[in-house]
């Protein structure tokens, strides 16, 4: 308690040094910063096509251009470019980095690779063959280019370079450099600043290169003094003499990219710590190989995007007027101020591609590193340009608008004042010989048993079946006459045992319990490292008891709770908003509401304030609420953002980027699995598949991005059979029809959620995503649709996805790997098949295999 008031005795003086503070250190403080020297393509650099092959890949570089032809391992050819991309008109076409910076008012300027390094000169490459490896390094920006030629020179050094080159050498120099004499400067103007510049003037006479020297004059004293043997680095130590450099003043930044070859994968790596740039420019934003993934408006395929369980986008298919894809991967970082969202697609598996018909060959694209700072793009020819492309960029410096208002009209940006140390962006393109987007479905499956071995394991057969129960909320009730905010109880300990042995009675086994709203005041709970169990929901003795009642019956019970995000924050918890809370780049304190359902922006009158915790106390907060749970005989965790939700923490003087906070996640949910927790993720993140038991919420269907053409259950085709996993709550989806089908189609298991109160208990609350989860309206339903599943799914569970076709508009065929195939029709008609099967109107069927017809 006293640490907490002496905080709150300090926020006063605090806020009143914060605006001086950004304003001051905006943009890294006043400190000058070394000028970047730019990469230069010179002349000891061969010009000539680089080749490495690793035996089942060649990569053929071509020095001129920076762009390559890959041959993989079926014989077929990719390139960084588009065929024809020279002759669109658009340098961007030709370029394999585009960037952006944004000035100090926020503007973002976009440069690509070629037009602003190769065409200047400003880069270099290097070919690692026994690595298999190509780095190049590119200088992109508003600067000139560099030639290997004195800028400016005491005369001494001027007359040795000059006696040297040839008699026409000579006179190009002549032509090219201006000797200034003291003596013939005095009474000109220029005289002091050429003093501040040139300090021995007055010694000696010294040569300068004249301003506005044209770039073909430059080009051709370059050649005279090559003759003679002057390169970099004779040029560099020519710098030394005076500090005539100017570039610092201008956008640039030098960056690294290094191509590859592994195994039968080809692979980008564009490394952190070899990024420079200017912190009056930083760079924001940044796209590596970005039409890689690309086809001409006369090709005939389509563009696979990780939209809900995959989306495909038919070349040419002239949405024009749709906005074109993006979407970030991982969802939004809440480290990041907002206050409006309109769309926020999300993106859990950072995957995406491209297939061509006629080749009959397609590209899967996974960003393996440095994917949470992702999007992934895509668009189709007719809009920018005359190809279909999809592709993923990186924000690589965060920044965000302080509001200094008062002490300035205008806006003040702060940035991010580094880079996180050791970090790479990192892309792995795998070539299938197929067109077919089950087989890039396959493949991804292959991919991430690789990487987690453990998703290899298959499950059992038995159907998933997640069951959550309410218990408390919190209510507004009359306390002696005073409105006051406390629990309410949905479901009491009592009545929840009481459900699950409703629904073992009727048959319901090996479900999936997960108990929401059991202690610290209800569903959205206090700090999550000190456990109170409610008392109208029981007591200490009916919540022991119930936990063991229902693992008595061979069900799973886990404990769910936040440990991201925190509310109700007390004077007297563990808690502290000022030293506990993650900052924004904007050093304000990561303090938030919801964002309404219905104006899309933040509901100042409907939410309270809630705080993103620091990542470590997340962490420790997970260990302390393990070891209070365990006092009632469990250990596992139904976590309710974790999974779902990454943050960073921009804190200035302890900052965690976005990937250290994944692997945060990445090393505690291990630790847990080995310690023997059983965990239920709610959407579920890539990276922590591995350690779920259960993944609900898993999107089934697109998100509603209209220049989709199709959706797919590509991430079903990947993980059936080694991941359990379901759609959306049947019973509080807002299209329970289509959520039912999807989880028929994808081999999704069903997840309900339920409460013994009535839903008109819910009026007046901040609980009303509730209304439909009351168990006697929905428990003969509930077990009507368990038998079916259970019946004609049963065995299915443990078996790969081994094929899926789109039969006709709004109908679909999945085919198990025991040859079963569930059709299911979207339509509100019957459909009927080639053979005179016969499809219900919204509904489906199972042929073959246990249960089939």
């Amino acid at each position: 308690m006293k640490r907490k008031i002496i905080i709150t005795l300090s926020c006063v003086c605090v806020i009143a040094v914060l605006v001086v503070l950004a304003i001051h250190f905006g943009f890294g403080g006043s400190e000058e910063q070394e000028s970047i020297k730019p990469y230069r393509f010179d002349s000891e650099l061969s010009t000539e096509v680089q080749t490495i092959s690793n035996g089942s890949l060649k990569l053929e570089f071509d020095p001129t251009t920076t762009h390559f032809t890959l041959t993989d391992r079926f014989g077929n050819q990719w390139t960084s470019n588009p065929e024809g991309s020279d002759a669109a008109g658009r340098k961007e076409l030709q370029s394999t980095v585009v960037i952006s910076y944004t000035d100090t008012k926020g503007v973002s300027t976009q440069l690509d690779n070629y037009k602003s390094s190769v065409e200047k000169g400003n880069y270099s490459y290097e070919v690692f063959p026994d690595e298999n490896k190509i780095r190049v390094d590119y200088t992109i920006g508003q600067i000139e280019k560099v030639y290997y030629i004195p800028l400016a020179v005491p005369y001494e050094r001027y007359e040795e370079l000059f006696n040297a080159v040839s008699e026409d050498g000579q006179k190009e120099m002549k032509s090219a450099y201006r000797i200034l004499n003291y003596e013939k400067l005095q009474g000109k103007d220029e005289l002091a600043e050429l003093l501040k510049l040139y300090p021995d003037l007055e010694e000696h006479d010294v040569v300068v290169l004249r301003e506005n020297t044209q770039e073909w004059k430059k080009e051709v004293v370059e050649g005279y003094l090559a003759e003679i043997g002057y390169d970099a680095e004779q040029y560099e130590a020519d710098l030394e003499f005076y500090n005539v450099e100017t570039t610092e003043d201008k956008p640039a930044v030098n960056l690294s990219v290094y191509y590859i070859l592994d195994g039968d994968d080809f692979v980008v790596k564009l490394p952190f710590d070899e990024i420079e740039y200017y912190t009056k420019y930083p760079l924001t934003d940044c796209r590596v190989l970005p039409f890689m993934c690309s086809a001409g408006n006369q090709e005939e395929g389509f563009l696979f995007v990780p939209d809900g369980s995959g989306s495909l986008i038919y070349f040419n298919n002239q949405k024009y007027n749709q906005t074109q894809y993006t979407a970030k991967i991982y969802g939004w970082d809440y480290g990041m101020t907002r206050d409006v969202v309109v769309n926020d697609p999300e993106v859990r598996f950072p995957v995406f591609g491209i297939s061509y018909t006629e080749k009959e060959q397609s590209m899967l694209c996974i960003v393996e590193e440095g994917e949470s700072y992702g999007y992934i793009e895509a668009d189709v020819a007719g809009r920018k340009h005359n190809y279909n492309y999809v592709t993923a960029g990186f924000t690589i410096v965060h920044g965000e608008l302080a509001d200094v208002s008062g002490r300035t009209d205008g806006g003040v940006y702060l940035f991010e004042e580094q880079l996180p140390k050791g970090e790479t962006i990192s892309l792995r393109y795998r070539a299938i010989d197929s067109s077919s987007y089950v087989d890039m479905a396959k493949d991804y499956r292959e991919y991430l048993f690789e990487k987690y071995p453990s998703l290899a394991e298959s499950v059992t057969g038995e159907l998933p079946m997640a069951v959550e129960l309410i218990g408390a909320i919190t209510k507004t009730q009359q306390i002696l006459g005073f409105p006051k905010d406390k629990p309410y109880a949905l479901t009491t300990y009592k009545e929840m045992q009481a459900i699950i042995q409703e629904l073992n009675d009727a048959g319901l086994k090996d479900l999936s319990v997960i108990i929401n709203g059991w202690f610290n005041e209800g569903v959205v709970h206090s700090v999550a490292d000190d456990v109170d169990l409610i008392s109208v929901l029981g007591s200490k003795k009916d919540f022991k008891n119930m936990l063991s009642e229902i693992s008595k019956s061979n069900q799973a019970v886990y404990l769910k709770a936040d440990v991201t995000f925190v509310y109700k924050n007390g004077l007297f918890d563990s808690y502290s908003t000022r030293s506990d809370s993650t900052k924004y780049i904007t050093r304000e304190i990561a303090e938030m509401q919801e964002i309404s359902n219905i104006f899309y922006a933040i509901d100042k009158e409907g939410s309270d304030y809630h705080y993103l915790a620091k990542p470590k106390f997340s962490m420790d907060t997970i260990d302390s609420f393990l070891k209070e749970i365990k006092d009632y005989g469990t250990s596992n965790v139904a976590f309710n953002s974790i999974g779902n939700v990454l943050a960073a923490d921009y804190n200035r003087k302890d900052p965690v980027s976005r990937e250290a906070v994944k692997k945060l996640h990445i090393d505690k949910l291990g630790s847990m699995r080995d310690a023997g927790s059983n965990i239920v993720l709610y959407e579920g993140n890539a990276y922590l598949l591995p350690y779920a038991d259960l993944v609900i919420n898993m999107p089934l269907k697109s998100q509603g991005s209209n220049i989709v053409d199709q959706e797919i259950p590509f991430f079903s085709i990947a993980l059936h059979g080694h991941l359990n996993y379901t759609g959306d709550a049947l019973n509080i989806t807002g299209d329970f029809i289509t959520n039912l089908l999807k989880t028929a189609e994808s081999g999704a298991g069903l997840y309900c959620v339920l409460m013994d109160a009535e839903s008109s208990a819910l009026q007046d609350t901040e609980s009303t995503e509730f209304y439909g989860a009351n168990f006697d309206s929905w428990k003969d339903d509930i077990v009507s649709y368990y038998q079916r599943f259970e019946k004609e799914f049963a065995g299915l569970y443990g078996q790969t996805i081994e094929d899926h076709k789109i039969v006709a508009e709004n109908v679909t065929m999945t085919e198990y790997e025991d040859g079963t195939q569930v059709y299911v029709n979207y339509r509100t008609a019957d459909y009927q098949l080639s053979d005179g099967t016969v499809i219900p109107a919204q509904d489906w069927i199972v042929v073959g295999g246990k249960g089939g017809n």
